[in-house]
């Protein structure tokens, strides 16, 4: 047995000092602390430990942890064992098994006797980020019946600006139409009562299209798709483009090498047409038409689509019109020489062909319109083309009798 000497003596006193140090650092935190032995024993335990699990020190110092097990998580459990094994530190919150109502943060950190826990409340916190959380729900469901409601908004606009656009353009031709009734009524000049007829059946022919118009551009036109030679088809549709243009447009085709598409023959030529008339108007005093055609889309040249590009060299659109082009009634023409529905039928007639349209435009660069429609079967081609029908309907064998 060690003899008590003078220097045994200091060293306990100073031991017994330190350890009353430690346990006064220990107790003057506000956040639980237990440490445990490699056996599982409680080796300290402080002021807000006991205050927090309702033990005083000296009822569970040297007991082991598993004693009071039971009533801890099972997550906390494989927690404590892999930082008994030397884990890195390891944190998680979870509700208060001791102070119901209460959450807390624990840490769990090894040491070289075994390993320690701090315990602290984060009760206000946790409130304070569900309160968030709810907040957030709150604002992001206002937020989506605010989209609602614009969107309805947008709906009802748009739809204002349709009734309103067809209105006043069919008032137009019922005004020629009226007032083409009412002049043949006080006419008895067989020259002036034709000129008046004309330009009522005039007003009618332009009615009629812009109810195809309409009707494209709604999808409820009716189509009769089928594959189309392109070579062929631009040949027939090469001269009504040109009238069409005028002398002062020239026109540039190169479709070959692309496979047929699978298209409305008649609806394809209105769109060609639509598409080479804006080309012509954003050029102003004339310029070069293009046209070409390739197999693919755009961006994926292995797509089962045939790309038809209709470009100008005209002005270009600025980027805050682009987004809007294919609106109904939409235009940057002169009033009377547009009604805003070209596009929008372009448009129309590629998503009901199974297909969608594209544009690119760079400013003083002019502007490219992509056409891209499902690529149709070589095999069963279209005879003939609308364009190449109504130019052999011009040559017939027979007698005229001038009158």
């Amino acid at each position: 047995m060690a003899e008590d000497t003078p220097l045994n003596n200091d060293a306990a006193r100073l031991l017994a000092m330190s350890e009353a140090r430690l346990r006064g650092v220990l107790d003057s935190i506000s956040d639980g602390f237990y440490a445990l032995d490699r056996d599982w024993c409680f080796t300290e335990f402080n002021a807000a430990a006991e205050k927090y699990f309702g033990i005083e020190r000296e009822h569970i110092v040297g007991r082991s942890y598993w004693d009071f097990a039971s009533a801890v998580h099972d997550d906390f459990k494989v927690i404590l064992r892999a930082a008994m094994n030397g884990a890195p530190m390891a944190m998680m919150e979870s509700q208060s098994l001791y102070r119901p109502g209460r959450y807390v943060e624990l840490r769990i950190a090894p040491t070289a006797e075994g390993l320690c826990v701090a315990l602290t409340d984060v009760t206000e916190r946790w409130l304070a980020r569900n309160r968030l959380e709810e907040v957030v729900a709150e604002r992001t469901a206002e937020l989506r019946e605010r989209e609602a409601q614009l969107r309805q908004a947008q709906k009802l606009e748009a739809l204002g600006q349709l009734t309103g656009g067809v209105a006043h353009d069919f008032n137009n031709l019922l005004m020629v139409i009226s007032g083409g009734l009412n002049m043949l009524e006080r006419s008895d000049t067989p020259e002036r009562r034709a000129m008046i007829t004309a330009r009522m059946r005039e007003a009618v022919e332009r009615g009629a299209n812009l109810s195809k118009q309409l009707l494209a551009f709604s999808r409820r036109q009716d189509i009769s798709p089928k594959s189309i030679a392109l070579k062929e088809y631009f040949a027939g549709l090469c001269d009504l483009l040109n009238r069409s243009l005028g002398v002062n447009v020239r026109v540039s085709i190169n479709v070959d090498g692309a496979d047929p598409v699978f298209a409305d023959p008649d609806a394809l030529q209105l769109a060609i047409l639509n598409l080479a008339v804006n080309a012509r108007d954003a050029m102003g005093d004339g310029g070069v038409v293009r046209i070409a055609a390739k197999n693919g889309a755009p961006n994926d040249a292995d797509a089962p689509f045939v790309s038809i590009a209709v470009s100008d060299t005209g002005a270009g659109i600025s980027p805050e019109l682009i987004d809007r082009i294919f609106e109904p009634f939409f235009t940057t023409k002169d009033i009377g020489r547009g009604s805003g529905l070209g596009l929008a039928q372009v448009h129309g007639f590629a998503q009901q062909s199974g297909g969608r349209i594209e544009v690119a435009s760079s400013r003083g660069e002019g502007a490219t319109f992509t056409l891209v429609l499902p690529r149709g079967n070589p095999a069963e081609t279209a005879a003939a083309t609308p364009a190449a029908n109504s130019e052999a309907a011009a040559h017939f064998d027979g007698d005229v009798l001038l009158v």
